[in-house]
């Protein structure tokens, strides 16, 4: 019942998707095309695509995450407690996007999805 559930959530999030674009298409016609603001379908869309995206990148991200906090654990004990050494796994596991919104899928120019955080760089 779940993965039908789940199967369907992200059917209807790309078939609303869809559909926003021609509406906004359309609705940019009537008004002269100069309009910033997007129609109701096309943000039900976007957010529903990024529902979908979520169910499976948030658990690959909290595996990610997880995954990098043991090593870095395991990596600061073998070399007696430098901090670098444990900072320079933890920032890039634990940073970066934790959740996809509608903006990282509409505008990803301003608003880039990044697995990985920035990469640690130790004071001297």
């Amino acid at each position: 019942m779940g993965r039908r559930c789940m199967a369907l959530a992200m059917v209807m999030a790309f078939v609303l998707m869809a559909l926003g674009a021609p509406v906004r298409a359309a609705s940019d016609s009537l008004d002269g095309g100069g309009s910033e603001d997007q129609g109701t379908a096309s943000k039900l869309g976007w957010g529903m695509a990024s529902v979908g995206i979520n169910l499976g990148y948030m658990p690959v991200k909290m595996i990610y995450a997880l995954g990098g906090g043991l090593v870095g654990l395991l990596a600061w004990g073998f070399t007696a407690g430098d901090d670098n050494v444990l900072y320079g796994i933890l920032d890039p596991a634990w940073g970066g996007t934790w959740a996809v919104t509608p903006e990282n899928l509409s505008d990803g120019d301003n608003h880039p999805i990044m697995f990985s955080g920035p990469t640690y760089k130790p004071e001297t």
